[in-house]
């Protein structure tokens, strides 16, 4: 890991020179740092000198000293105290490498002439008594963080590296429901990077997200990790996941919220999120997570506001989508009677953050519940232009043909114009649909008007077919995600 110049102490360090372990120190962000208080900047500046660093290594005590006169020899003892607990806490966000302390105890002793600051490096129990090395964890970290960016950086560019993580991270871990359940437990493994990049221990969200820091730093993606609160199974709690700076804005990054219950499938609306972002939930980014920036003994600090958008591209970096490691879905045509009754469903559905009108029928089962049924020109239409775009053309020999990935570019001037209203009989329509030359059992029905055929495809069923994101929520009703690839759990 990358190793920076510190700016000069402005206070004098009374520690011994003594040879520094080789432990990796990532870059203050810049975020956390314009915060402190000028006391504060120069003992955050003391703690990146290496003479410091190898206190905190060994977990032993040192001490800064500060020459006087001093006019109220107490009160300057306090601020110093209370500046020291400051800048740890910025220094401990900015170098999550450092895993092993909880914080630090400061006790400020002396007189108007020079006040003497001892710092006491809080341990946790592993490295304490628990039986762990901080030497090998150490080392162990660094050898795991170098190989995943260097993995990640064959994939190309920047958004790339970082798909490469998020999926590796879901891929290789599993939330640790029972550390996250008992907070006070004495095993803090969890909340370790090394839990996230090792099989040490499975990680907490914490654990997740000061190991992706890690290794954006490795790459030199600016990346933070955001202490706040995030919602989840209906209610609040402590929560920790990641910004990274692309193209001078801030996108979010919750590999946490992203591993799903689902070993094969990672919920993307948590990868380079907006605050308008939706997850799978059917909720945005934004209503689901506070950077209240708790962290350490009560500091907090701010956090730079987030895009409004999900990032789609920049100027300067590569702008191609990662491509989902998810399979096509199966279609299997769907048993529904071969005649009957479908009924108006004009419907609302939400496309990204906009509500768009899309007229459709639905056909209801023994219990009364509904399936919605759409044109195929109506949906390519109105698809025209996303991920999910796609081409409709009739073939004498082929019949009805979808061709993927296309621009609709063969309208025939009845998009979004349905010459009969209300509800209408219907009768099944078994032929198979030709997608991109396959021939694909495609749930669908028809309902003759005026000697002309309609025929209406169960909504999902083409979600399926095309791999793009089709659900239903209790906020957002139905919703059509077309740079999501086609979830069952929606």
């Amino acid at each position: 890991m990358k190793r920076f110049v510190k700016p000069a102490i402005a206070i004098l360090l009374v520690v011994l020179l003594l040879a520094t372990p080789a432990l990796a120190v990532t870059a203050e962000c810049n975020v956390f740092y314009p915060q402190l208080s000028d006391t504060a900047k120069a003992l955050y500046n003391a703690y990146n000198e290496d003479s410091v660093l190898w206190y905190l290594y060994n977990g032993q005590e040192f001490s800064f000293t500060f020459d006087g006169p001093f006019a109220d020899a107490q009160a300057t003892a306090n601020a110093i105290a209370a500046a020291d607990t400051e800048a740890y806490a910025a220094f401990q966000i900015d170098h999550p490498e450092i895993f092993w302390l909880s914080g630090t105890s400061t006790h400020v002793n002396g007189n108007s002439s020079q006040l003497k600051a001892t710092v006491t490096p809080e341990v946790y129990w592993n490295w304490n008594g628990g039986g762990r090395n901080v030497f090998d964890d150490v080392k162990t970290l660094e050898a795991a963080v170098q190989k995943l960016a260097a993995e990640a950086k064959k994939e190309g560019g920047i958004t790339d590296q970082l798909f490469y993580i998020f999926w590796w991270m879901v891929e290789n871990n599993e939330f640790n429901e029972y550390a996250g359940a008992h907070e006070d437990l004495a095993d803090r493994l969890a909340w370790t990077p090394l839990a996230a990049v090792t099989d040490v221990a499975q990680p907490i969200c914490q654990g997740y997200s000061t190991a992706f820091q890690l290794v954006c730093n490795e790459l030199g993606i600016l990346c933070l990790t955001v202490y706040g609160q995030g919602y989840s199974n209906s209610k609040w709690g402590k929560h920790a996941w990641n910004q990274v700076l692309i193209d001078g804005q801030w996108y979010a990054i919750d590999v946490t919220f992203g591993d799903t219950d689902d070993e094969d499938v990672a919920d993307f609306g948590f990868f380079l999120a907006g605050s308008n972002t939706y997850g799978r939930s059917g909720e945005k980014f934004g209503d689901t997570h506070r950077a209240d920036g708790g962290r350490i003994k009560g500091i907090t600090f701010s956090y730079p506001a987030l895009a409004s958008d999900e990032y789609e591209g920049g100027s300067g970096l590569d702008p191609t989508e990662p491509t989902y490691p998810t399979d096509t879905p199966t279609v299997v045509r769907q048993d529904i009677p071969a005649s009957g009754t479908a009924y108006e469903s004009t419907q609302t559905v939400m496309l990204g953050d906009k509500q768009i009108t899309l007229p459709a029928y639905k056909l209801l089962n023994e219990e009364g519940n509904p399936t919605n049924y759409v044109r195929l020109r109506d949906l390519a239409a109105l698809l025209n232009g996303t991920d999910a775009e796609f081409d409709v053309i009739w073939s004498a020999e082929k019949g009805i043909c979808i061709v993927s990935a296309n621009a609709y570019e063969h309208p025939n001037g009845t998009e979004g114009k349905i010459p009969f209203t209300g509800n209408q009989p219907y009768k099944v329509y078994l032929a198979d649909t030709d997608v991109d030359g396959e021939k694909v059992p495609l749930t669908a029905f028809q309902i003759t008007w005026d000697g002309g055929g309609h025929t209406y495809y169960q909504l999902r069923d083409l979600g399926r077919a095309l791999n793009f994101n089709v659900g239903w929520s209790g906020t957002r009703g139905i919703y059509i995600e077309p740079d999501m690839p086609y979830d069952e759990a929606d």
